[in-house]
């Protein structure tokens, strides 16, 4: 099994299970932004979470609080909603 790794190189960290994620993001505003854009589109948090095998909790805590989600949820939110990721990720750790 090939190990992951973090996008672009950028810092990373693993939660408690093992998840990989990303630190070195504005997740505060991206959090609101896929908030914004999941409504644009009338999608509710429980459709996205069925459809897509996620947690709406987790996408509810990173839409209210920006709280940090793992790389395969942030990526599948992001590639589903149309979001560039690379216009969250900061120069240096928050």
């Amino acid at each position: 099994m090939n190990a992951r790794k973090p996008i672009a190189g950028k810092p990373s960290s693993k939660t408690g299970d093992g998840t990989l994620l990303l630190v070195n993001m504005d997740w505060k505003r991206l959090g609101g932004d896929i908030r914004t854009r999941r409504l644009q589109r009338n999608v509710t948090l429980r459709q996205i979470a069925e459809s897509h095998g996620l947690s709406h909790s987790s996408i509810s805590r990173l839409e209210s609080h920006g709280t940090h989600c793992g790389v395969e949820t942030l990526l599948t939110l992001t590639i589903m909603l149309d979001i560039d990721l690379y216009t969250y990720v900061l120069a240096t750790p928050a």
